[in-house]
């Protein structure tokens, strides 16, 4: 006789494997809490350029730069002569925004908050439609796509069509919404739109690249390709940039990697959200607690969101300073809305953990 055990896995013993999972995450991330805690904040009130005009600020900049383009004026040569009149410097070449932006409101002029406004509607659709799949309960579902209105309802300011971190991020959204198995063209489209707004954004064609690769080798090489392709026109804007700052004074930047760690990221979810209004340590919370809610989810959008998302926080633990926060404006609407999936997961796992194992008995003799 051969003893023979069943394939199907035994009741509850999925989810046991993944309350460990979510155990160990939430252990980690109670960790690095406490690192931001001891820490605290590092954004200054107001992040924003030194500068001798009287109006001041990444806003004011952006404006001045679209208005000497308006006038005929080339884009590079109007961006350092503002940026270094302004006290911002001018050296290395990305300190000097792609055009992509000031290109949209000479084009579309006044109406471009209003393309802004259609692209985070479209956005909200999207989300709306990918969450119904993910949520376990409709309560659920609505919450969260609340929470990704709640985030991106700053995009809706007029002044949000200047900042290239908000056509960015609903561009990676929509990316990530129309990405279907077999079909992904036009979600690397968007993907690589997204880039060209703001370069900052280039981490996601690699990642779902690299997720890509075992599943489909060609969209691998698709997503690998618009990569290398943005690589070759960003070198063109380095170029241009790099020669109209020696025209008129290189003034060299702050260095960007810091290592600001775990409170850094903090940092940036705070700033780039409503959380601003609130005490440093409730940005800490939800922080944790957005990741614990998509490491409960399931399925392939999940995993593309949480991939993305670690990618963008492992960058700024190394990477970015106090007035540069803005940057989390590329994850965190992707990333808050997970904290209505922690309710459930907790007590799921709870739950899981007092459960009685079943004991392991033999199949039937053959």
């Amino acid at each position: 006789m051969v003893e023979r055990r069943s394939l199907r896995p035994r009741p509850g013993s999925s989810w046991s494997r993944r309350s460990r999972i979510l155990a160990v995450a939430a252990l980690v991330l109670v960790l690095l809490s406490v690192w931001a805690l001891a820490v605290g904040s590092s954004i200054p009130e107001v992040p924003a350029g030194s500068g001798t005009h009287e109006g001041q600020g990444d806003l004011a900049l952006y404006e001045r730069i679209e208005t000497r383009v308006a006038d005929g004026e080339s884009y590079y040569r109007a961006a350092v002569d503002e940026q270094a009149a302004d006290g911002y410097p001018t050296s290395p070449p990305p300190t000097v925004r792609l055009p992509t932006v000031t290109i949209v409101w000479l084009v579309a002029g006044e109406w471009t908050p209003w393309l802004l406004r259609l692209l985070v509607a479209l956005s909200v659709v999207a989300v709306m439609l990918r969450f119904e799949r993910i949520a376990p309960a409709k309560p659920e579902w609505i919450a969260s796509t609340l929470l990704f209105v709640a985030t991106t309802g700053l995009f809706l300011h007029p002044s949000a069509g200047y900042f290239a971190e908000a056509w960015a991020v609903c561009l990676i959204v929509l990316s990530l919404a129309v990405h279907r198995a077999g079909r992904w063209r036009l979600s690397m489209i968007l993907g690589l739109t997204a880039v060209l707004f703001r370069e900052l954004a280039g981490p996601y064609l690699v990642v779902m690249g690299v997720m890509a690769w075992r599943r489909n080798r060609r969209e691998a090489y698709g997503w690998f390709a618009g990569a290398a392709a943005f690589c070759a026109l960003y070198g063109v804007h380095w170029q241009l940039a790099d020669r109209a700052a020696a025209m008129v004074g290189k003034v060299s930047s702050d260095p960007w990697v810091t290592f600001g760690g775990w409170p850094y990221v903090v940092d940036t979810v705070r700033f780039s959200s409503v959380l601003r209004a609130f005490p440093y340590w409730v940005s800490v919370i939800v922080v944790a607690a957005a990741v614990v809610g998509w490491v409960a989810a399931r399925g392939p959008f999940r995993d593309r969101v949480l991939a993305i998302s670690f990618t963008f926080i492992a960058i700024f633990m190394i990477a970015g300073r106090p007035n540069t926060a803005y940057w989390g404006t590329l994850y965190v609407p992707l990333l808050v809305p997970a904290l209505i999936f922690v309710p459930r997961a907790a007590c799921r796992a709870v739950a899981a953990a007092w459960r009685r194992p079943t004991p392991r008995t033999a199949g039937p003799p053959c």
